[in-house]
């Protein structure tokens, strides 16, 4: 199932959900956002200039693995706990810990897809 969201030119923060020709609902502009941190604020994230961030390498190979089986509020979870588990060092040798973070303002269940008609992903209606 495909939905395709329209932003219109309201008088509040609202866009319009075109799901159906017939049915219009309004969504606050800040409605299905998903954004993923790779520690929380003030910490920081240690980079291997070869191969990125623990959570970036972590991030990438789970996506790769459970996209086709896992919505990505699961997929992250799963990235959370590996990365948190984690022994970090810093340049000087120092062990730390840190933890992923995220921000959701998802109204329904994202999971991906390598359906071209699809695109990217579906929202799954629960």
């Amino acid at each position: 199932m495909s939905i395709f969201s329209a932003g219109a030119n309201l008088p509040s923060s609202e866009t319009v959900e075109l799901a159906d020709p017939f049915t219009v609902r309004l969504h606050p502009r800040d409605a299905d956002v998903f954004i993923g941190y790779s520690t929380t604020q003030g910490q920081i994230s240690p980079i291997n200039h070869y191969f990125g961030s623990a959570f970036f390498q972590t991030l990438a190979q789970y996506l790769q693995e459970y996209y086709k089986s896992c919505p990505l509020d699961q997929i992250y979870t799963m990235v959370t706990d590996v990365v948190a588990d984690k022994n970090h060092q810093t340049r000087r040798n120092k062990e730390y810990k840190h933890v992923p973070q995220s921000l959701s303002t998802l109204r329904q269940t994202v999971f991906f897809t390598n359906d071209p008609q699809l695109r990217v992903c579906y929202i799954h209606y629960d």
